[in-house]
């Protein structure tokens, strides 16, 4: 987006983007109060993340930190993808683990953060080289998610790098990237016959209850029984199914505390989303952050309840896990830090 005046600047809303972090941390936080060990590790990576976003956000605003930050960004981001593709240990048909010393998390989670710290400062005039750069990164982080079997993240990245590109009106670049893309999804579909399963099995939930459309289908019955105001903290089944905390999250939120607080956290996500994009002062990194909120949003809610494959994205915020939790603090304090001058 264009640089914009001191006046427009001081007249634009403040976003606030830690109320809506706060609130969605709460609710998913609140879903494992049955699981305590769970429980105290998403408490610690929330608290930390919103430590974090204190710090991080002021510094982001920082002209003379911001290319340090930048750099640290980029060796950190290298870093992570390298361990992710050799070290990673496989889940759910994704090799996107890594343990240490006992401690499991996810490389690529944040490797999303590092990808938006790249997207900040690309309107400069002398952003060129940056740019370069900027698109080397995350084609190197969208081959490397396919290359683990991770091809939500790697949608999410190359989702993340479009709205880069196209915010600073290098629509060439981002015409190629999709045809690029479009290239490689059809080569991808064609080496990993599992991913023309999921594409072709989409919308055949019902047709598939005991295989392919297992997940999907309980996830719909159980956000039908929940009605409005749910069956209570707890109260629900659907937890028992695999993976139904994270990647079903929306199915139980919405079967122990109703559609009502589930619809309720789409808005959020996408009144952040919205308001990100539609403020003139928003930098790059700030963009594709928010594009990556929604799209991970999007995929969660629509993949659980077969609108679209089923990819195994998490629900900002809300689904299990720590590291997801920490990269959307992150991704917070760039919507809240980067701002054109």
């Amino acid at each position: 987006m264009k640089a914009v005046s001191e006046k427009a600047k001081t007249e634009e809303k403040k976003l606030y983007p830690e109320v809506v972090g706060i609130i969605l941390s709460a609710i998913g936080v609140a879903l494992l109060w049955t699981d305590w060990s769970n429980m105290i590790k998403q408490t610690m990576c929330a608290l930390i993340g919103l430590a974090g976003f204190g710090i991080l956000a002021p510094m982001m605003q920082a002209r003379r930190i911001k290319p340090a930050i930048r750099v640290l960004a980029a060796l950190l981001g290298v870093a992570l993808i390298a361990a992710n593709v050799v070290l990673g240990e496989s889940e759910y048909g994704a090799q996107n683990w890594l343990t240490i010393a006992g401690w499991t998390f996810q490389p690529s989670e944040l490797v999303k953060v590092c990808v938006v710290l790249l997207a900040t400062g690309l309107t400069d005039k002398r952003s060129k080289f940056r740019f370069i750069l900027f698109t080397a990164f995350s084609a190197v982080a969208v081959l490397a998610m396919a290359f683990i079997n991770d091809f939500g993240s790697a949608l999410v990245f190359f989702l993340a790098y479009l709205a880069a590109a196209v915010d600073n009106k290098r629509y060439y670049m981002a015409g190629l990237a999709a045809v690029s893309a479009g290239g490689a999804g059809a080569l991808a579909v064609k080496l990993r016959p599992h991913i023309a399963a999921r594409f072709l099995s989409c919308g055949k939930a019902w047709e598939n209850v005991a295989t392919t459309g297992y997940q999907q289908t309980r996830t719909m019955i159980a956000i039908a029984s929940g009605g409005l105001v749910g069956a209570g903290l707890g109260n629900g089944w659907l937890r028992g199914v695999a993976a139904a905390d994270t990647d079903m999250v929306f199915g139980i939120v919405c079967e122990e505390l109703g559609l009502i607080v589930g619809v309720l956290m789409i808005i959020l996500v996408l009144y952040l989303g919205v308001a990100v994009l539609m403020r003139p002062s928003s930098g790059s990194g700030a963009v594709a952050a928010a594009v990556i909120l929604m799209a991970q949003m999007a995929l969660n809610v629509l993949g659980s309840v077969d609108v679209v494959p089923f990819t195994g994205v998490t629900f900002p915020f809300v689904s299990r896990g720590g590291t997801s939790v920490l990269a959307c603090w992150g991704l917070l304090a760039v919507i809240d830090g980067d701002k054109n001058a």
